[in-house]
């Protein structure tokens, strides 16, 4: 019995032993998938999920192409399927410029020809109405000037006075001094040039503002010019929105924008991109203008916004957290800190089949295409030749142009921020520009410029920003405030937002009035049933059912005893017996239980009387 025992030990031990094994190396092959596995599974599933979809809808086919090139014919044909049939547009039930734009990004990526595409979203251009444009004319150490702007045949005459403000008795039909320090093109003038020349050294610029915030943010173009004592500046208002359905519609132009910047066309978008910003958070626009202009302030707003998970989900956004971390993925490239924070995450949430978001092509493509982008189109493909094959470089479009290169439109690059460069923009080292690189989550209290590193570089010094205090004061009904009233007292376990307050709460006036009437209210009842004991004893006997009223029945006579009976000399005669009389039972003497129960009930129905 024994040695059966022993056997039955040993084999349930290995089979656990080996269970646990298969289990640990399980764990260990799972967790050590390496990253390029894992982006290749992500591709896999990607061309897996579209395959086994019958049909894919417009949007679905131009980000499966943004992350595979031509590799995939369903979505090529999907997209070919749904153009316009009078024009370079999509879809082709009512052109729009969001998807239109898409598709020509997608057929850049897949080096499909998207001219004709470009092409239509550039008829399309007009100048937007939601701007009022400004020049402002400042002399060289402040010295008083006159000065002259002419524009058709109209040439007025403008006084700047030493404090800078201006002065004038006409200005024409397109001008009109506003804030005493600027002049303002009418409306009905915006496509017109101005030529501006002054009797002293000068600088003329070029402003802009959104007309619903008269008293808000005024913005400068890039157009500032100078001019010396007789020369001449000259501007006009090349900002444009592309308009469709008279709509200059602001989501459809961040994406032209985009299709636009591998040409060097979207710059006149800029404005108002920038203008309208805040009133369309929502799109993440500075994902979309640190593309174009590589601005602090933009690339500032996408790091600040990044979760501590390392994704991004902009409030209201109508796509949610895959397409917002993807955009801000796109817009900061490859080696930003933020950036490998969001690829982490994204690994970490990475469906068991490769895909995210619960098997959804537009997250699954678009996040791959952000993060892990295919640097070629697919075999098959006639990709436009790429831009570092040629000896030419990518570089970002604002760096381009700023160092005065060339945009060279028929060669491409992987980063959809950069585009084909006709010189190599040398940035200095942050080292050497005297800076350093801010880690993931720390703000620069000074100056950010482009260095080689690809990050901002910070002239100045990074710093973990503080969290803002959160208020608690307002939870227990109290008010903050730097002292507390008479009838108050300071409540220190919560907080106000400002350090000089104190949480003010009222003082507790000691016992409760509540409990005073409760307590009144116990005496009352428990007096009430001293007074009325007994008549709460019998209620209480009824409502258990133990006690009733009955009438207890004489013992009978004993059964037989039909005769004639006598009594003190004479006979009686006993009536008959009815038959239902002489089925009940005889009576027996009362033990002492039932004389006691009798005197009990006795006494509960003179207390009822």
């Amino acid at each position: 019995m024994e040695n059966k025992r022993l056997f039955y030990f040993i084999v349930v031990s290995l089979i656990l032993i080996t269970c646990l094994s298969v289990s640990v190396l399980a764990a260990d092959a799972t967790g050590n998938v390496s990253e390029t596995d894992k982006v290749a599974n992500g591709y896999k599933c990607l061309e897996n999920t579209v395959a086994n979809k019958t049909t894919i809808s417009l949007e679905e086919a131009i980000f499966t192409t943004l992350a595979l090139g031509n590799n995939n014919k369903k979505a090529i044909d999907t997209i070919a399927g749904e153009k316009s049939a009078t024009e370079d547009c999509w879809p082709k039930a009512k052109c729009a410029l969001r998807e239109t734009a898409l598709v020509a990004l997608a057929y850049d990526k897949a080096g499909k020809d998207n001219s004709k595409i470009l092409t239509w979203i550039s008829s399309k251009n007009a100048t937007p109405t939601e701007l009022n444009w400004y020049l402002q004319i400042d002399t060289d150490e402040q010295a008083a000037a006159e000065c002259t702007v002419s524009y058709d045949t109209t040439a007025a005459k403008i006084n700047v006075l030493e404090d800078m403000t201006l002065d004038s008795s006409n200005l024409g039909n397109c001008l009109e001094i506003d804030n005493l320090y600027r002049l303002r093109i009418k409306d009905n003038c915006v496509t017109k040039n101005f030529d501006i020349s002054c009797d002293k050294g000068f600088t003329t610029s070029l402003l802009y503002q959104k007309k619903s915030d008269a008293n808000g943010v005024v913005f400068v173009t890039s157009t500032t010019q100078s001019g010396a004592s007789g020369g001449t500046t000259s501007h006009s208002i090349s900002a444009k929105c592309i308009k469709v359905d008279n709509s200059c519609n602001y989501e459809g132009n961040l994406w032209a924008a985009l299709a636009l910047n591998k040409n060097g066309k979207a710059e006149r978008l800029v404005p108002f991109l920038i203008a309208l910003a805040d009133d369309n958070t929502k799109y993440f626009p500075s994902t979309f203008l640190y593309i174009l202009t590589a601005g602090d302030a933009s690339y500032n707003n996408i790091a600040q916004s990044q979760t501590k998970d390392g994704y991004w989900e902009v409030t209201a956004s109508p796509y949610k957290r895959y397409y917002d971390s993807a955009l801000a993925m796109l817009a900061l490239g490859s080696g930003k800190v933020e950036t490998d924070s969001a690829k982490a995450y994204f690994l970490s949430v990475q469906g068991a089949n490769g895909c995210w978001n619960n098997n959804n092509i537009r997250s699954t493509a678009f996040v791959l295409y952000a993060g892990w982008p295919r640097s070629v189109a697919a075999s098959g493909a006639t990709p436009s030749q790429d831009c570092a094959s040629a000896g030419n470089f990518c570089e970002i479009t604002a760096d381009c142009t700023a160092a005065n290169g060339t945009l060279i439109v028929d060669k491409t690059c992987t980063n959809w921020r950069e585009s084909c460069c006709s010189v190599d923009v040398q940035l200095p080292s942050c080292p050497a520009a005297g800076g350093n690189i801010c880690d993931y989550g720390e703000i620069c209290d000074g100056n950010e410029v482009p260095s080689q590193e690809g990050g901002k570089c910070c002239i100045g010094t990074c710093s973990i920003p503080i969290p803002p205090i959160q208020e608690t004061c307002s939870d227990v009904e109290g008010t903050c405030r730097t002292s507390c009233d008479d009838n108050e007292e300071a409540d220190y376990a919560q907080n106000c937002t400002s350090t000089t307050e104190i949480c003010c709460v009222a003082k507790k006036g000691g016992i409760s009035w509540i409990w005073i009437i409760l307590l009144v209210i116990l005496v009352a009842l428990v007096a009430v049933g001293i007074i009325y004991r007994d008549k709460l004893r019998l209620w209480y006997y009824k409502f258990k059912g133990r006690a009733k009223a009955v009438t207890v029945a004489r013992p009978a006579a004993p059964a037989g005893a039909r005769g004639p009976i006598v009594s003190g000399g004479m006979i009686q005669r006993v009536p008959p017996i009815s038959p239902a009389a002489a089925r009940r039972p005889l009576g027996r003497p009362l033990s002492a239980r039932d004389k006691e129960m009798e005197e009990t009930l006795k006494k509960l129905k003179e207390i009822s009387e």
